[in-house]
């Protein structure tokens, strides 16, 4: 037969001092500091103990091992395997009845203070043990606060004997606590913290953690180079330490705390980026809020009204981190909402515009200014004068145009002329078909003028030939010459 119980030599160690605890366990937590490495060496004996042969199969023997006092004084055991042979020996023993007995169905009855170890033999004989202890309830001493704020350091104290594994316990998510009881919050609520003393008997302590609050601070319209900052009064506070920051340069405190709610920040460049932070003061949980102006934003790349496009547009940076709204005034009004650093704005109409940006604080920035100019003019469309065809005499033709830019010099194309005046005669057209356009001296240029034709130069006329030559006669004073070659094809006149 298999005998898995501790030695003698322990029990009795175990017995003189658990009951040690019994009487112990209301001291203050002075002296717990002194008690956990003793305690330390008892627990692992323990540990060691309550262990079944092989480790590798779940524990035959289960239920609660712990008897904790004032309270329930019994605590039912079960086996999960058959037990021995209805003999005058029972299945369960108690090795130290001055503790605790148990009954044959596994009911334990606290006697005493201290540690029993109670065995189960099965139907084959073997017999497995587990510790059963009776100890007092643990007591927490009493905190100095019941209420802190998050992150605000708190450390609650337990009586001797601590759970050498896992002494304390957060059995909710407002706030942590490590093995020596110190105190996290982390959000607010009635945080519970649970002791266990080296019998596994507990005992808990309630702790609110209360939210912490910061004021909301407004940010006015920058005039010039100043900033005019707003918030509410916030509850319980009594004064407001006040303090800015120029880009990502040192923080620096605008005077002493006061209980005013509004402050005016002078002397700052409308293009930086100013932090400005608030900080209440008195008995509630409070931190500091803070607000950020964003720098005047930056416009570059101004591309102006041309001939062929009548808007414009430019590029616009420094804008703030996140989510932003640029506002535009001015010759037209609109919002442009993005997260980027820079942005290009087209589509502006001639005119003066005034933008400002706006972060996801609702803090405007300071102006800047942009304007568009009016869009070149476009010269008209050159008119058609006076034509002059070819001749017999002249190969080439000329047009006329007028309507021509009263203003300026212009050039007339095809054939690059140069001019000024309102008309201008081209001469020395060859046959052809024409259109012209004019560019003025700002480089638009008009539509083309009308179709105009310089016919072909009219055909030569053969010189005569002279046939038959009639003299004049006695009988006639006059003669005759015979002409040919003339024109076979209409009518031709001879002089």
């Amino acid at each position: 037969m298999k005998i898995f119980s501790l030695k003698l030599k322990i029990t009795t160690f175990l017995l003189l001092f658990l009951a040690c605890q019994g009487v112990l366990a209301q001291n203050t937590s002075e002296k717990r500091g002194d008690s956990i490495e003793s305690n330390t060496a008892v627990n692992r004996q323990l540990t060691t103990s309550n262990q079944n042969t092989n480790r590798l199969l779940p524990p035959v023997i289960t239920g609660n091992f712990s008897i904790c006092l004032p309270g329930p004084t019994t605590t039912q055991l079960t086996a999960s395997l058959p037990p021995a042979p209805v003999t005058a020996t029972t299945p369960w023993r108690s090795l130290n009845t001055a503790v605790a007995t148990i009954s044959s169905t596994g009911l334990v009855t606290q006697v005493s203070f201290g540690a029993t170890t109670i065995t189960y033999t099965d139907n084959l004989g073997n017999e497995y043990s587990e510790n059963v202890y009776v100890s007092t309830v643990p007591t927490i001493n009493p905190p100095t606060k019941t209420s802190i704020c998050i992150a605000e350091p708190l450390q609650l104290f337990g009586s001797l004997f601590p759970n050498i594994t896992t002494p304390w316990t957060s059995l909710t998510s407002f706030a942590t606590i490590d093995e020596f009881g110190n105190i996290d919050g982390t959000n607010p609520g009635v945080a519970v913290f649970e002791y266990m003393n080296s019998s596994g008997c507990t005992t808990t302590q309630a702790i609110t953690i209360k939210p912490t609050i910061k004021p909301i601070i407004n940010c006015g319209v920058t005039t010039g180079s100043n900033i005019v900052f707003t918030w509410a009064n916030v509850p319980l506070a009594t004064t407001y330490a006040r303090f800015y920051q120029v880009g990502a340069g040192p923080i620096i405190s605008v005077g002493p705390p006061s209980p005013l709610l509004t402050y005016t920040l002078v002397g700052v460049s409308p293009s930086d980026t100013i932090t400005f932070y608030v900080v209440p003061s008195g008995p509630d949980c409070f931190e500091a809020g803070k607000v950020t102006r964003p720098g005047a934003p930056t416009v570059s790349a101004i591309t102006q009204p041309t001939c062929a496009l009548g808007t414009g547009s430019f590029t616009i940076s420094n804008l703030p981190t996140g989510n932003w709204t640029l506002n535009q005034t001015g010759a037209a009004t609109a919002s442009i909402t993005g997260n980027t650093a820079s942005t290009t704005i087209s589509g502006l109409a001639p005119g003066s515009y005034t933008f400002t940006v706006t972060n996801d604080l609702g803090c405007p920035s300071a102006a800047v200014n942009v304007t568009i100019l009016a869009q070149p003019a476009i010269p008209a469309t050159p008119t058609i004068g006076t034509i002059t065809q070819t001749s017999c005499a002249s190969l080439t033709g000329s047009i006329q145009l007028t309507g021509l830019p009263a203003v300026g010099s212009w050039t007339i194309n095809p054939g690059g002329i140069i001019g000024t005046g309102t008309s201008n005669t081209i001469s020395g057209l060859a046959a052809g078909n024409y259109t012209f356009t004019v560019t003025n001296s700002v480089g638009c240029t008009s539509a083309a003028s009308a179709s105009v034709t310089i016919n072909t130069q009219p055909t030569t006329t053969a010189a005569p030939s002279i046939g038959t030559i009639t003299q004049t006669t006695c009988a006639s004073p006059t003669g005759s010459i015979q002409l040919t070659g003339l024109p076979a094809v209409g009518s031709w006149t001879i002089n």
